[in-house]
């Protein structure tokens, strides 16, 4: 996959040469950040890709190549549904600079042009209303409460859920 560029933003998956600005960058609070660790993520992003699972891309900011956020997504259905999740999150010092819309429509045109899906979700806590800010900003269209949705250390959450539909969709 060539790396997708937007206005401010490089998205494209991790390599190992990245190694230095993810260290620097996304792993505050993380037990593990050695280089073995990282080589460690980049194969099991690999083996979910292979398995159609799993898509990780970093975004780098073009100005100066440091890494801004993330965007991933999970393949929920192929089949006759071809249905990803799609998470986003910007670093918290680079927040309410308009990132957050910026890679959630990067995300957006990855899942529909470069993985082929039709329906792209976005789920979030009810309480999150910087994630919530980013879909509806973009144009996803709010689709509800999800009760029980996913699991997660505490129990079982409630999710609110957006969606953007490929044929549908306005970037």
């Amino acid at each position: 996959m060539e790396a997708l560029i937007t206005r401010r933003l490089e998205v494209r998956p991790y390599s190992e040469p990245d190694y230095d600005e993810w260290k620097s960058f996304l792993t505050e609070g993380m037990k593990d950040s050695s280089l073995l660790y990282f080589r460690k993520l980049l194969k099991e992003i690999s083996v979910q890709r292979e398995k159609d699972r799993i898509y990780k891309y970093a975004a780098f900011s073009l100005e100066d190549r440091r890494i801004v956020g993330e965007v991933d997504f999970f393949i929920i259905c192929r089949e006759h549904y071809q249905v990803a999740n799609m998470g986003y999150s910007i670093h918290p010092r680079l927040w309410r600079k308009g990132y957050g819309k910026e890679l959630a429509l990067a995300g957006i045109r990855l899942a529909f042009e470069e993985l082929g899906v039709q329906r792209v979700e976005a789920a979030m806590e009810p309480e999150n209303l910087a994630s919530e800010g980013v879909a509806r900003g973009i144009g996803m269209t709010y689709e509800g409460l999800r009760h029980g949705y996913i699991k997660m250390a505490e129990g079982w959450r409630d999710m609110k859920v957006y969606s953007a539909v490929k044929d549908r969709f306005h970037f």
